[in-house]
């Protein structure tokens, strides 16, 4: 082969030579697959395909969540070679619409780690109907008992029981009773608010005989105030010499109208007097304090006309007194 020639076919081969690289290639990367029950598994093969000149090497398959497993049944592709690539989809406590992704990492391109995405849809159906499956109860006040209720039905034909109810944060209990004997159920929660403020979130768990579905679960969110606001938090004395004296001021919190009606401090002899309104708030004040160690621990108590939260406790707290 003279100069000439040589020169011709590097010309021809040479851009052929220049580009030779792996080509992942996914005819029909997006799949919607309907409906599938809820706690059912949906199965699905993509066909993975080396359009490229050079071997295709797959480096790595990642599943966007866990409820997703794949298989690939090998990972090195020869030009022109293809392969399935498995995919299972888990449905358990799943409802409504699920897409779900595959990264598939490979050397296309001769650079690794370089990513193409698969994608899966489906419609997960419920054979249960929850109304409401979320109790959203805004703000409440603090201490006040607070019952919903929920009705559990069964609406695919089938029939189920009620095996048991839990409580996630343990802030509420329940009970149920029977609508229609292995169809509708209703379900009685009682949220348990004394002493806690701030948001509140209970899930409660509703044990069930479903072969798929073990549980389901009832939302209940809120947030919590105080019904009264006071100042200070706690009545802090210190013993010595002296007879000594205290203010306390009560304001509305999530209570708005309220009046107070009496007060009682642990020792009789203390004198407690009820003063006037005024706009920052009610007032008592707690004169002749002697401290005693006995008081420790107790509560100076207002009673108020507020039907739903007739009582205001004050803790008492005196310096050196053992607990």
């Amino acid at each position: 082969m003279n100069r000439y020639s040589l020169f011709l076919l590097l010309l021809l081969l040479g851009p052929r030579l220049a580009h030779s690289a792996p080509k992942l290639v996914c005819d029909q990367p997006k799949v919607d697959l309907g409906e599938a029950e809820t706690g059912s598994k949906v199965n699905h093969t993509y066909q993975l395909r080396n359009d490229g000149d050079e071997p295709l090497v797959i480096e790595n398959v990642k599943a966007g969540c866990g409820c997703t497993t794949t298989q690939l049944a090998k990972n090195t592709l020869a030009p022109g070679e293809t392969v399935a690539l498995q995919t299972v989809l888990d449905l358990t406590m799943r409802r409504g619409l699920q897409i779900k992704h595959v990264d598939i990492f490979s050397n296309d391109g001769g650079k690794t780690n370089t990513m193409m995405r698969v994608e899966m849809e489906v419609k997960a159906t419920d054979p249960f109907r929850l109304d409401p499956e979320t109790h959203p109860l805004g703000q409440i006040a603090a201490g006040k008992s607070i019952e919903r209720r929920t009705r559990i039905s069964r609406v695919d034909g089938g029939t189920f029981q009620i095996k048991g109810v839990r409580a996630s944060q343990n802030n509420s209990t329940s009970r149920w009773d029977v609508i229609e004997a292995g169809k509708v159920y209703e379900l009685i929660t009682t949220l348990k608010t004394e002493g806690k403020t701030g948001h509140l979130f209970e899930n409660v768990l509703v044990d069930i005989d479903h072969p798929k579905l073990p549980f389901l679960s009832v939302q209940f969110v809120a947030s919590l105030s105080a019904p009264y606001q006071f100042a200070p938090a706690q009545i802090q004395l210190s013993p010595g010499p002296g007879v000594l004296s205290q203010t306390v001021t009560v304001r509305a919190g999530q209570v708005a109208n309220f009046k107070i009606t009496g007060a009682e401090w642990p020792d009789s002899s203390v004198k407690i007097s009820i003063l006037d309104p005024l706009r920052i708030g009610q007032q008592v004040r707690v004169a002749g304090i002697n401290p005693d160690p006995a008081w420790h621990g107790k509560h100076l108590r207002l009673t108020t006309d507020n039907a739903d939260f007739p009582e205001i406790l004050i803790p008492i707290v005196v310096e050196g007194a053992k607990p």
